[in-house]
Order: C-alpha cells, then sequence, then structure tokens
C-alpha cells in the first residue's frame, strides 16, 4: 500500500485528519502568513516485488546426487519399502533407510532445483524441477541415477510459476521484494491546497495498474501433487490434471493436460476416482479409462486450502485459515461420497488450524500445525471421537501405516510407534 508523505519548501504541512481543532488553526494561520515556494514534494513509499531469474541450462547442470545434508525446510514425505523420500521445498529430495525406524539414516540427498513432490514406480521416482519431468532409478541407493528428463511438460506451480521466461531461457527462482521510495512535485499553491495540482503525476491506481503490491507471495496445498495408479502418474498444477503413462517406468509419455479450475492444490486416488482439492471445492475426477480423466462432480466449500483422503464411502477434507488460504474457516467437513455424482456433506467439526491429515482403519490423524496432532475414532462419521491430542509438536503432514505414524513437520521428520492407540511411542527423528 502506498504511503503519502507531503513536504513543501518553508512549509510544514500534516494530514487534516491527524490534527486536533487547536492544530489546525495553528496550521491556517502559517499557511496565511508564512510566504511558501509554489513547489510541494509529495513521498511516496510501497512495495516492488521483482522475479530473480536462473539459466534453465544451469539449473539443469545443478541436478545431482550429493552425500546427506541437514533437513531444513521438509515439504512432502513419501514412503516405500524401507526408504522415506522426504522433499526439501524446492531443492531436492533426502533419501533416508528406515530399515530400523528407531533409528533412521539418510543416505543421500538428491538435488533438484525447483522441486516440490515426488512418487515412486517399481524401482523409478519421478520429480518435477520447475517445469521439467525426471526420472531417476533409486533400485541402488549407493547409486542413483537419472534416467530420463522429459522437458517443458508442467507450468511450474510453485510461488513464481506466473513469471517465467522459458523462451529466453529463463526460469523464475526466487522473489524479491524491495521498498521504493518516490517523489513527485506538484504544484501547491494557496488557491489549490488539497489538490495536487499535476494531474500527470502518478496516483495510488496508476501503481496498482503497473503490479506493484504491498506484500509477497506465497505458498498453498500441505498433501501431494504427485500420485501413481493405472500406470499413470497424475500430476495436478494450480489449473490442471498433467498425467503421463509409464507402462514403460522409465520413459513417462504425456497425456493431454485435463483443465479443472484455479487454485488446485492435492490429489487422491481412491478406487476409479482421483479427489482433487481446491480452494473452492472438492473436485471429482473418474479414471476407468486412465487416459481420460473425465470430471464426475464437485463438492464446494467456502474458500480455504483443502487437503482431502477418503475411505470407503467417505471423504475427510480440512478446510484451514491463514495468508496463503485466504479465510477464517478451520474445520474438518464429513462429506458422504457413496455417489460420486453427488457429494453430500454429512457433517463438519470445528478444527484449529488443520492441515495434512490421514485415514488407516477407523482412526484419523489430522495435523493441526503448531497445535501438534490429533487422533479421532472415526468409526461413527457423525460422532468422531477425539482419542489423544498429541501436543509439543509442529504437524504438517502424517502417513498411518499398519504399525507406525510417519510425521512431518516444519522441525524435521519424526515416526512414532502404533496406530490406532491412545498411548504412541516416539521412534525417532531426523
Amino acid at each position: 500500500m502506498a504511503i503519502p508523505n507531503y513536504r513543501q519548501d518553508n512549509c510544514v504541512l500534516k494530514s487534516i485528519n491527524h490534527l486536533t481543532m487547536r492544530n489546525l488553526l495553528i496550521l491556517i494561520t502559517i499557511i496565511t502568513f508564512t510566504k511558501c515556494s509554489q513547489t510541494c514534494i509529495e513521498t511516496t513509499s510501497y512495495y516492488v516485488t521483482t522475479p530473480i531469474y536462473g539459466l534453465l541450462d544451469s539449473i539443469k547442470n545443478a541436478v545431482e546426487v550429493q552425500g546427506p545434508r541437514e533437513i531444513a525446510t521438509p515439504e512432502k514425505i513419501y514412503f516405500k519399502d524401507d526408504f522415506i523420500f522426504l522433499v526439501e521445498s524446492g531443492e531436492g529430495i533426502h533419501v533416508i533407510n528406515n530399515a530400523n525406524p528407531s533409528s533412521p539414516v539418510t543416505e543421500r540427498f538428491i538435488q533438484v532445483p525447483g522441486n516440490h513432490d515426488v512418487a515412486i514406480q517399481d524401482q523409478f521416482l519421478y520429480a518435477d524441477s520447475y517445469t521439467d519431468l525426471l526420472v531417476f532409478d533409486v533400485s541402488n541407493i549407493d547409486n542413483i541415477g537419472l534416467e530420463n528428463r522429459v522437458e517443458s511438460v508442467f507450468e511450474y506451480y510453485g510461488n513464481f510459476y506466473f513469471a517465467s521466461a522459458l523462451d529466453q531461457g529463463l526460469i523464475v527462482v526466487d522473489m524479491k521484494e524491495e521498498l521504493i521510495t518516490d517523489e513527485f512535485e506538484f504544484d501547491c499553491s494557496p488557491n489549490r491546497f488539497g489538490s495536487r495540482g499535476d494531474e500527470s503525476a502518478p496516483t495510488f491506481a496508476a501503481f496498482n495498474d503497473s503490479g506493484v503490491k504491498s506484500g509477497g507471495s506465497g505458498t498453498g496445498g500441505s498433501m501431494a501433487r504427485f500420485t501413481i495408479t493405472n500406470n499413470q502418474l497424475y500430476t495436478v498444477d494450480h489449473y490442471s490434471i498433467r498425467h503421463f503413462n509409464i507402462e514403460n517406468p522409465s520413459a513417462p509419455i504425456p497425456e493431454e493436460p485435463v483443465y479443472i479450475g484455479w487454485d488446485i492444490e492435492t490429489i487422491f486416488p481412491y478406487e476409479e476416482n482421483l479427489f482433487i482439492g481446491s480452494r473452492s471445492g472438492m473436485h471429482i475426477y473418474n479414471i476407468s479409462n486412465p487416459a481420460e480423466p473425465t470430471f464426475v462432480s464437485i463438492f464446494e466449500h467456502a474458500t480455504a486450502c483443502d487437503p482431502v483422503v477418503v475411505q470407503g464411502d467417505i471423504a475427510y477434507v480440512t478446510l484451514r485459515n491463514g495468508q496463503d488460504c485466504q479465510t477464517f474457516t478451520n474445520q474438518l467437513d464429513i462429506v458422504d461420497v457413496s455417489d460420486v455424482t453427488n457429494p453430500v456433506l454429512m457433517k463438519s467439526y470445528p478444527m484449529q488450524n488443520p492441515h495434512g491429515l490421514g485415514i488407516q482403519d477407523d482412526c484419523l490423524y489430522i495435523c493441526e500445525g503448531d497445535f501438534g496432532l490429533k487422533y479421532y475414532d472415526a468409526a461413527d462419521p457423525l460422532n468422531i471421537q477425539l482419542k489423544t491430542h498429541y501436543q509439543g509438536i509442529h504437524a504438517l503432514d502424517v502417513i498411518p501405516l499398519q504399525d507406525r505414524l510417519l510425521l512431518i513437520g516444519n522441525d524435521g521428520f519424526h515416526q512414532y510407534e502404533g496406530i490406532c492407540k491412545e498411548e504412541i511411542i516416539y521412534l525417532s527423528t531426523l
């Protein structure tokens, strides 16, 4: 927001709405009896966000397998066999040997600039790198190799996807926010007091039209944008499904993208459907023909960040507030999807700040960000019961397995033994 400040040679002018009546009389006296110059200067301050570009060739050359590094900003978690694959936001993938959950070992870090998601089919790992899809062979953790790069298949959906310059061999890798202060001269002679006088000078509206804004951008979404089913890798960006035939796992073939709508965040496969979370609702697409996802229905809700998981005839949808989510809603929606053509809200439950969630049997786990992890008995969707609230941890996303919980938060990756138990046993943290 522009913040005006006025200065006049030999005079002191203040905004009238900040003056007392006494000060107003003094001001009038000064204006009446003080000889002032005819030119005033307006000082206007505003924020400008500008892109920082990286060379595509340099980014491609930066992909490499490194030794272990410290986990700083975990974003997504993926589990297969005895390994955990943990996405470091925008940086790459930590490869964690989890054969002993009480003592996991970070074996490798796959540096992938612009990476935000991961999925695995057989021994092949798929990862996004800005606009490209990369395929790694992870059958031998000591010898991870880049098998393939499918170029220009994504509309980059990170914070800065809208500012790419691919035709110039550039991609936006960061944004810089800078406070700019400009000065403009205008006529402020006594007969024009209260008017800028110079009608050609820029106004606040002109700054807004130029794209100037008062704050930076944010990121959205707390669960996977990648999923694999029916020999298809399904991904979502901000407005579409982008999917790939992976019958030959090392050579993904892009299919025709399917437009959904704006603010798409997460994707969850269940039986013959994809349940896609957005800030305005849950979209359902049928994939009985895997190569042609077909719209079935949408369950609409208030604007909010919207992860979703499904089990049986029930979809569990969390809505949360926050700067990125543009709402004050914090709740869990229980949705009947027995008829996917007509999803019906069964009940809503108030939450504190729900992020990711997971369901195993009748056990529902909800990550509440700074407020920890909650475990519910969800045997009766119309009367779910809070069994335990695990506090003192930060919880972004959770994977409940048969015998343990995998949890990520802004303080790292945690493991607990036990499922569907009020007392879980702490195992380890990375």
